[in-house]
């Protein structure tokens, strides 16, 4: 048989202690942040139309990108998470996302600028959910 141990095991140790104590504050604000990331990207890669749309559910061009915000969902445990997407005026995002069939059977691929917002950005909202963290567990200790 072996002895298997982990080098270092004390220091991780300690910081999942200190992780588990922070208020959920922190870690709620460190989420937004990121959030805020994949918003940003979405509202500028956001397709807008250059005239009103006609018919039965016609709309001006613009309202997508005007809908688009952050949502929190309602966990529990002190769980927070946060959901990029349009809001109601915004009812068709799905369509531009992932594509649609026309009536006469023509195939109008998505634009995956919701997906993308987040895909693409992953490493830099990772950088700055971890920052913010760090600094908001520098100031409790």
């Amino acid at each position: 048989m072996s002895d298997n141990s982990i080098v270092g095991i004390e220091d991780v140790k300690k910081l999942f202690e200190e992780v588990g104590k922070a208020p959920t504050k922190v870690l709620t604000a460190a989420t937004r942040k990121g959030a805020n990331i994949a918003l940003s990207y979405a509202k500028a890669h956001c397709p807008e139309g250059v005239e009103w749309t006609s018919g039965r559910y016609a709309h001006e061009p613009g309202t997508l990108k005007k809908s688009l915000r952050i949502k929190k969902e309602k966990r529990k445990m002190g769980k927070s998470v946060y959901t990029v997407g349009p809001g109601p005026e915004g009812w068709y995002a799905h369509f531009v996302d992932y594509g649609f069939t026309t009536r006469n059977g023509r195939y109008v691929p998505g634009n995956r600028f919701l997906r993308d917002s987040v895909d693409k950005n992953r490493g830099q909202i990772q950088t700055v959910m971890l920052t913010e963290m760090a600094l908001e567990l520098d100031k409790l200790r």
